[in-house]
């Protein structure tokens, strides 16, 4: 019956389906490049085919999933709103078990799958996920500066938290 409860899980299913529509689609470039849906395989099939299009446009669609359950920029939108609206016991949830899942996914996507010496031989992964580290822990850092309340600070915090892992 709280309309900021119904807001917060209405942005949580919406963000939440577009990003896994993305990264579903992103995962099956890859499995069409590579004919099977094991980590070796994709790997294998990576390096074999070089810089192609459906590599690099399966890997950085993947990234865009995984980056939304993980709450890293620029996917973080939907964090403080869902946390500020949540009841207390869901904001705790959300802010340990879909992040906790989605790292142990992102690390062995990128340390399983992923060739970066098929992909970007100038600017390889380790670049773009240090990137991607800096700008969200500087922008969870600068915008929990401001925050009055305190499941929005929390949640600015993890999203710092999620750049520190990354």
């Amino acid at each position: 019956g709280d309309r900021r409860s119904a807001e917060a899980s209405l942005k949580y299913v919406i963000y939440g389906g577009v990003a896994s529509g993305v990264m579903l689609y992103g995962l099956s470039l890859l499995y069409g490049m590579a004919g099977a849906t094991d980590f070796g395989s994709v790997r294998e099939a990576g390096v074999q085919a070089g810089v192609e299009p459906a590599l690099f446009l399966g890997v950085a669609f993947s990234l865009a999933g995984f980056g939304y359950k993980i709450a890293s920029v620029p996917f973080h939108m939907w964090c403080p709103d869902v946390y500020e609206g949540a009841p207390t016991p869901v904001t705790a949830f959300l802010s340990v078990g879909p992040k906790a899942a989605g790292f142990a996914l992102l690390m062995r996507f990128f340390a399983g799958a992923v060739p970066a010496e098929a992909l970007l031989p100038d600017a390889p992964w380790p670049l773009v996920m240090g990137v991607l580290a800096a700008a969200t822990m500087t922008l969870g850092n600068l915008a929990a500066l401001h925050q009055t309340s305190l499941k929005r600070l929390l949640a600015y915090s993890s999203i710092a938290h999620a750049g520190y892992l990354l």
